[in-house]
């Protein structure tokens, strides 16, 4: 049966206006797949509400009818054509009945009422009328369940909350003698012409070119059963597990600490599993979106949810750090675009043999409607979602206790009770720090509850297990206090003294808590980056005992120009004749999934249409496919669209971190002098973290260069374009003017201070290179900010961090760290290409400096944010607004600019015994020269161009 075949039909005479539902709710798979069992319980979704207080029945059910009556999706009727086809109309009924269920004299009434909702949710399935059970379940005088088993036709996720917050509206405003007519629910077509507007519009077709370019060269699902998911019409088997208010808190801090949510720690922990338990590093989960937008769409109810593939890279070497932020931009630029639905999207990608689009759905729920009875709580809890295809981990983070259920939901016909507890066991070891970790699991229908419903710990069976091991206990006194300090900071109940303060869920804001309990508690200062080299309480102990002796640290390590050696017997061949003033043809680009690197790489393919240079971006991935995949997603975020699909583009799996970069040693040899030889090197690609340690970025951005001057040493006529940068030369007691010439050999970078040390040397290692005979330019970047047109920017940068959270605390620094020269990111890109392309003579161009002379301040951009949101935002003394945000932080405020509170405190510390360090003055003429000649010109951040960023930000989400 064609997907046309399934429309609407007018209602009977008399009815309110016809045509809904349509495709807004698309519930034609839904019924499709129950037609191939038509009395499977599969599709039932179901769960109570229980409600605590001085409850009325008898107003309940006045509520709930008027509720009910308007909730046009609970009335479908499904009409079968004598083409074949099948249409759907409203007949909205009041012919259905409300079970009073009084269970109150049951030796456990809660036990008792859950069984009836089981027997109700595992009765015949069908779309037989009506396609809902409505009960109130009595437990005692102040006590009663509500339950709603409705069919997943005609609701979502989304849904139950919309119904529930009516039925309390209803009845609240019945219960103050007032009119039930405020608040009704709109009539269905609201979701039917929001959806009709969608996929007449650019919308549609903007997001379907999102996800094709995000799924090309898609890898088969990947799944714990080994198998391809098969629909199978059962309940699913259900594996349930608690966390407690406390870990939950202790989790939530890591995820502050890693600027992600609970959703994203799941999400990155299931990916995490999946690869350890399978070795597949190009994965594609699952996680269900509202699919749809807008306040008016989201209080109707319907069935329009949606399942978003999220594709993620995973491998051994991959942090957690670069995790959290590939979950977080690969999730942000999917809901996104999350209207475009999953049905069409399969259709259109899946081929023969090929199977699901993604293996495992994770589904994050803050359960909690938030509505009252009056002055009565309720407490929602689930009982179940439908159908699932493979595996589902459904996280409920319950707002009422602070707790977290954690339901392992699994397709019966591919998985034994057995082997879902092993999941589960293997789930929570990469999602929880190893204490967290049950030690044994007992596989049970549900989890018993007491008369007052919290959970009955007499009832649980006893489980056979043996306590896992613990670290060192404490030995000194010292050491038996900063254990506990660890453990109140963390809000777990014990820390051994070995134990590392990150692997427990530590970060960067609960490090600042830690410390200062420490300064208060013991009289003792110490800093971060101290602690950072050794965070465990033992450590600890012994940096305060080393502080309470008078033993200061030793001298500060800082880069030097010995970790900038080359091979002695590597030789650069002498650039020939004619390549001198001859545009390359294959160009090697590193870095660009990088926000430079995306703009830079659609610049140089604009620049070299004409001449068609092949671009060859060499992608850490463990395929051409999964390389393409982060090429596109990277560069659609950003607005640039799929670049790697371009024919001149080539993705080279590779890691700079390793030897060769990653690449074999054929690829290689063509690189170098293959018939595929590069004749340029453009390096954009760094590990970027301004909070790590040189040893961590070593790797990538120092090994990495030189492996790349190698190639161009056993290559031919290989010019090296190296992207650096500008926070190489450090602020000192006086000011300097810094030009090209302007030399580097003496400035000093602490170890301590990883990305900064690591771009020296590297910088320092070009040069020598250049000493030795390449052909080498080097650019020294300033701060590269949002592009001109259309706003779109890093989020992790230090200065939008910085105007972020000046907008969420309404003040801004009096000092100069609210001053940056901004150089747009498509402007850059633009100098960067021309530069590239531009043939010079070699020797003649070493060092180019790309900023932005006239810098703005932090007040420009906050006074347009204050025109578009109504504010005001102030101009506060330093140490006034570290202060706010300190206070912002220690309330639970997420705030961007945080990670960076103490390291600021620090130098504003310093500014009371010495001034602030000089500000240097950079004067880059013979840059600007040579850009000007190539027609290249840096414009003014003006109004446009900051109230494209806010716009972009607010987009996005990233707005603190």
């Amino acid at each position: 049966m064609p997907p046309g075949h399934f429309r609407p039909r007018p209602r009977n005479s008399g009815d309110p206006p016809a045509g809904r539902p349509d495709r807004a709710v698309d519930p034609r798979y839904v019924w499709y797949g129950q037609q191939l069992e038509p009395e499977s319980a599969a599709y039932q979704t179901g769960e109570y509400l229980e409600i605590t207080g001085a409850f009325d029945p008898e107003l309940f059910a006045r509520a709930l009818r008027r509720a009910v009556a308007e909730s046009e999706c609970m009335h479908l009727v499904f009409d079968r054509e004598t083409d074949g086809g099948v249409t759907q109309r409203v007949e909205v009924t009041e012919d259905w009945p409300l079970h009073f269920v009084d269970v109150s004299g049951e030796t456990d009434p809660r036990a008792a009422a859950v069984r009836w909702m089981r027997e109700d949710l595992a009765g015949p399935g069908g779309l037989a009328r009506p396609l809902f059970t409505e009960a109130l379940f009595r437990e005692s005088d102040d006590r009663h369940l509500w339950y709603h088993r409705i069919h997943h036709i005609a609701v979502d996720g989304l849904s139950g909350a919309v119904i529930a917050k009516r039925v309390a509206g209803v009845y609240n405003a019945l219960l103050a003698g007032g009119s039930a007519e405020e608040g009704a629910l709109a009539h269905h077509e609201v979701l039917v012409a929001a959806d009709a507007a969608y996929r007449a519009g650019e919308d549609h077709r903007v997001d379907a070119e999102y996800w094709h370019g995000v799924l090309a060269g898609r890898p088969e699902a990947v799944t714990l059963s080994g198998r391809r998911p098969l629909r199978d019409l059962q309940p699913p088997l259900r594996h349930l597990e608690g966390i407690g208010a406390r870990e939950v808190t202790a989790l939530k801090g890591a995820a502050r600490g890693f600027r992600t949510s609970l959703s994203g720690l799941v999400i990155a922990a299931t990916a995490v599993c999946l690869h350890r338990m399978t070795g597949a590093g190009d994965l594609v989960l699952g996680m269900p979106a509202p699919g749809r937008t807008g306040a008016p769409a989201k209080a109707v109810p319907g069935m329009t949810s949606n399942i978003l593939p999220i594709r993620l890279r995973v491998d051994s070497d991959t942090s957690l750090g670069d995790l959290f932020r590939q979950v977080a931009d690969t999730v942000r630029g999917a809901v996104r675009h999350q209207r475009h639905r999953y049905e069409d999207l399969a259709r259109d990608l899946r081929t023969a043999g090929t199977g699901a689009l993604f293996g495992p759905v994770v589904n994050v729920v803050s359960y909690d409607h938030g509505v009252r009875f009056g002055d009565c709580p309720v407490v929602p809890r689930g009982l179940a979602t439908g159908p699932v295809d493979d595996l589902s981990v459904n996280v409920y983070d319950r707002a009422h206790d602070g707790s977290v259920e954690v339901a392992f939901d699994a397709n019966p016909a591919r998985y034994a009770p057995e082997a879902t507890t092993a999941h589960a066991r293997r789930f929570l070891e990469g999602f929880l720090p190893a204490h967290m970790v049950p030690s044994a699991f007992v596989f049970l229908d549900g989890l018993p509850v007491t008369f007052n419903g919290k959970l009955d710990h007499k009832a649980l069976p006893v489980p056979d297990h043996t306590p896992a091991a613990t670290g060192r206990a404490p030995i000194t006194g010292l050491e038996t206090r900063l254990c506990a300090v660890f453990a109140e900071v963390l809000a777990v109940s014990g820390v051994a003294a070995d134990e590392d303060f990150f692997a427990l869920g530590g970060h960067s804001l609960l490090v600042v808590r830690l410390l200062a309990r420490v300064s208060a508690e013991l009289g003792v200062r110490v800093g971060v980056r101290e602690f950072l080299a050794a965070p465990t309480a033992g450590d600890l102990a012994a940096l305060v005992e080393d502080r309470r002796a008078g033993r200061t640290p030793g001298p500060v390590a800082v880069a030097g120009d010995a970790d900038a050696w080359l091979d002695p017997g590597l030789r650069f061949p002498a650039p020939t004749p004619d390549g001198a003033g001859r545009e390359p043809r294959r160009i090697l680009l590193t870095g660009a999934t990088g926000f430079v690197g995306a703009f830079l790489l659609r610049e140089l393919l604009t620049r070299t249409a004409r001449t068609g240079a092949e671009l060859l971006c060499l992608v850490r991935a463990e395929s051409p496919e999964a390389a393409r995949a982060r090429v596109n997603g990277v560069a659609v975020s950003y607005g640039l669209g799929p670049l790697a699909d371009d024919p001149r583009v080539r993705v080279l799996p590779g890691d700079l971190a390793r030897p060769s970069v990653g690449l074999d040693a054929r690829t290689w040899r063509e690189l170098a002098h293959g018939e595929g030889a590069v004749d340029a090197i453009v390096h954009s690609g760094a590990h970027v973290h301004h909070l790590s340690p040189y040893e961590r970025l070593k790797a990538a951005n120092v090994d990495g260069t030189r492996e790349l001057l190698r190639l161009a040493a056993e290559g031919g006529a290989t010019r090296v374009h190296h992207l650096s940068s500008l926070g190489l030369f450090r602020a000192g007691a006086e000011p300097r003017l810094i030009t090209e010439d302007s030399d580097t050999a003496d400035e000093t970078h602490p170890l301590a201070d990883g990305y900064a040390a690591g771009k020296w040397v590297a910088d320092r290692m070009v040069g020598h290179a250049v000493a030795r005979g390449a052909d080498a330019r080097v650019y020294r970047l300033g701060r590269v900010w949002a592009d001109s047109r259309h706003g779109a920017v890093n989020p992790d940068d230090m200065y939008c961090r910085l105007l972020t959270t000046c907008a969420a605390l309404g003040s801004v620094p009096r000092d100069a760290v609210a001053w940056a020269d901004l150089l747009p990111a498509d402007v850059a890109a633009r100098a960067l290409a021309a530069l590239v392309l531009d043939r010079e003579p070699t020797g003649t161009a070493g060092v180019r400096h790309l900023h932005h002379v006239r810098p703005v301040h932090a007040l420009d951009f906050l006074r347009v944010y204050d025109s578009l949101h109504g504010t005001h935002t102030r101009e506060v003394p330093l140490g006034e607004w570290l202060g706010a945000l300190r206070d912002a932080g220690e309330a639970g405020r997420e705030l961007p600019f945080l990670p960076y509170l103490d390291a600021f405190e620090e130098y504003a510390r310093t500014l009371v015994t010495k001034p602030a360090p000089a500000v240097d003055t950079f004067r880059s003429r013979r840059t600007a020269e040579r850009l000007e000649a190539l027609g290249v010109t840096f414009p003014e951040i003006d109004e446009a161009m900051i109230t494209a960023f806010w716009h972009r930000l607010a987009a996005t989400g990233d707005l603190a």
